[in-house]
């Protein structure tokens, strides 16, 4: 149950080694995401569709990722971000999902929709002028979820049948500005004019992917990385299952997954598995291929991978979007073992953009500027303490105060310079309460009307955030009109590095 609960999307071909492109005497590498083989002839992939799971959401007319950005502080256009929004939603998500398009399809497409399109805005990571090249984009579920933000989106796959039906699929929503190609990522970054590329690519997608390569290919996409960064551009890592946590929610479903050595994950994977006909497809270890399809089912990735993969200290890296996040705090609820990390990796390890490395997924962005570094900071529930736990706690448990009947008010002085961003977390049903900064009201939170704002989701876990500029001083929640007891789950207030 805690498995399919807490694993985002991440389903793939059982035969693992063939659905990928890897390293070898024809020098194909590393492109693998949304994989799922498919000859279907039409816009949905058929092998993989299930009548019985239904569609993620069902209307996507009350929709607004602008509601959870509070205020009238944000630089971007929250109505653009909602009307481009559900244009995406009626011009791509409702054809497929009318041609019956499997609910893993449909999931990928409505969250990049929602939570995607919204970080790539308002952090100016998309525009007209720019080009994204997104490496192993499968079948396009994320490419033409927010292809029309950028000037050119390209999507490069060595699956032929993924990119044949991501081409009909650009083809049927009038993707013009979209080009998927079959063929060797690096080969395409190196010889751009080849493909009819710009020299420059803005923003390098990796989605998906890195958890899938073997420790050799990581660092060969990490120069790729580092080539786009050189330039001046910027990578998205995404969606990457953090090996610094205990419980593994991509692969096994298992503690400790991502901790072992290769020869005894391997074994547990084989015995443990919840998925089983990913198990009994694996190899011995002892054969040839044992080892490359334990890396294609998915290993953890951490920020070892960038530290000994990228060319400079990542202290000399920009990191502006931390996974502390407001987008990737809606889709995935808080989690103790989190906050555990991320108290571990700021308190004791230098150089290291905590924030970006203590989810149960990594979500990032890169860049050249170590200035544009998001630095976290975390107000617990229980401030002043980190964390207060009378017993042992759930890894899947985020620290949290109960507000309502029995407590009305809850109140913390951080003191905490410059902030640029705040982010609160809270779960509940139909919670009514006042947000105070610095001691001025500043907004009012009726959690029955925000819900319906989002999409659907397994949990209730919500997440709203303020652009401040000031220093925070003292932050107050406050229950209002009789509301029903919550859980407010604290706040992360994040400042830009010097």
């Amino acid at each position: 149950m805690i498995f399919s609960l807490f694993r985002r999307s991440s389903q793939k071909s059982p035969k693992i080694a063939q659905s990928l492109g890897v390293p070898g005497a024809d020098g194909q590498e590393f492109n693998t995401a949304d994989k799922q083989p498919s000859s279907a002839p039409d816009l949905v992939d058929r092998d993989t569709q299930s009548a019985s799971v239904p569609p993620v959401i069902d209307s996507f007319r009350g929709l607004d990722p602008g509601a959870f950005f509070r205020g009238d502080n944000w630089s971007f256009d929250k109505h653009s971000i909602r009307k481009t929004a559900l244009d995406k939603y009626r011009q791509f998500y409702e054809p497929l999902r009318s041609a019956g398009a499997t609910a893993y399809d449909l999931d990928r497409i409505s969250t990049a929709i929602f939570y995607l399109r919204t970080m790539l805005q308002r952090h100016n990571l998309s525009g007209p002028e720019k080009t994204a090249l997104e490496i192993g984009c499968g079948n396009g579920n994320k490419s033409l979820a927010v292809n029309d933000l950028f000037g050119r989106y390209v999507g490069v796959d060595l699956l032929p049948d993924q990119i044949e039906i991501a081409k009909r699929r650009a083809q049927s929503i009038g993707a013009n500005n979209t080009q998927f190609i079959c063929d060797n990522a690096a080969k395409i970054l190196r010889s751009p004019g080849l493909y009819d590329l710009p020299g420059k690519i803005d923003v390098l997608v990796l989605y998906a992917v890195v958890e899938h390569l073997t420790l050799d290919e990581r660092p060969q996409i990490m120069r790729l990385a580092d080539q786009v960064i050189a330039d001046g551009g910027t990578v998205i890592l995404m969606e990457a299952p953090n090996r610094l946590l205990p419980f593994d929610a991509h692969t096994t479903g298992t503690h400790f997954f991502n901790w072992l050595p290769d020869q005894l994950a391997h074994a547990l994977a084989k015995a443990e598995m919840v998925r089983r006909e990913m198990a009994d497809n694996l190899s011995s270890w002892e054969s040839e291929t044992g080892e490359e399809e334990l890396y294609r089912l998915g290993r953890g990735v951490s920020y070892h991978d960038l530290q000994f993969g990228l060319s400079r200290p990542l202290a000399q890296y920009g990191f502006p979007v931390s996974s502390f996040n407001c987008e990737t705090l809606n889709m995935e609820p808080l989690q103790f073992q989190e906050i555990a990390l991320l108290g571990h990796l700021s308190a004791n390890v230098d150089g290291i953009p905590a924030g970006s490395f203590s989810r149960s997924w990594v979500d990032t962005v890169i860049s050249g500027n170590p200035s544009d570094t998001q630095q976290t900071n975390y107000i617990s529930p229980h401030w002043p303490d980190w964390i207060r736990v009378s017993v042992p706690p759930v890894f899947w448990y985020s620290p949290s105060v109960v507000l309502g009947q029995a407590r009305s008010e809850w109140t913390a002085r951080p003191n905490i310079q410059d902030v640029d961003e705040l982010n609160l977390v809270f779960s509940g049903d139909g919670a009514c309460f006042a947000v105070s900064i610095n001691g001025t009201k500043v907004d009012s939170i009726d959690l029955a009307s925000l819900k319906n704002c989002r999409l659907r989701r397994w949990h209730d876990t919500y997440s709203i955030a303020y652009k401040l500029s000031t220093d925070l001083r003292e932050l107050r929640i406050g229950v209002e009109n009789d509301s029903p007891d919550f859980h407010f789950q604290g706040a992360f207030a994040s400042t830009i590095a010097e």
